[in-house]
C-alpha cells in the first residue's frame, strides 16, 4: 500500500486485501519516490497486486518491469493510459 490515507483508493487498497486474507506491504515516501528502490521492495515482498495512479504507472513503467512478470494483477485508473509505456 502506497497511497496518501487520504485518497480514496486507500479505502479500497487496504479493505479489499485484508478481508480477502491478503497481507500489505506498506510502502514508506522515501521507497516510493526511487523508481528502481521501489521495484526491489516490491519483487522482495512477493507483491502480486499492485495499485498506481497512472500518472505513477507511466513514470515507473520501465522501472518495474522485472515486477511485472510476478503480478496477478496490475491495477490503475482516474486517467487514460499511455500506450507507450
Amino acid at each position: 500500500h502506497c497511497a496518501n490515507p487520504a485518497f480514496d483508493a486507500s479505502t479500497w487498497e487496504i479493505w479489499s486485501g485484508l478481508l480477502n486474507g491478503a497481507r500489505l506491504l506498506i510502502i514508506s515516501q522515501a521507497v516510493l519516490l526511487d523508481p528502481v528502490v521501489f521495484a526491489q521492495v516490491l519483487a522482495r515482498g512477493t507483491v502480486t497486486i499492485l495499485h498506481l495512479t497512472i500518472g505513477l504507472f507511466n513514470q515507473y513503467a520501465d522501472a518495474l518491469a522485472t515486477v511485472y512478470p510476478t503480478l496477478e494483477y496490475l491495477l490503475f485508473g482516474g486517467e487514460q493510459a499511455d500506450a507507450r509505456t
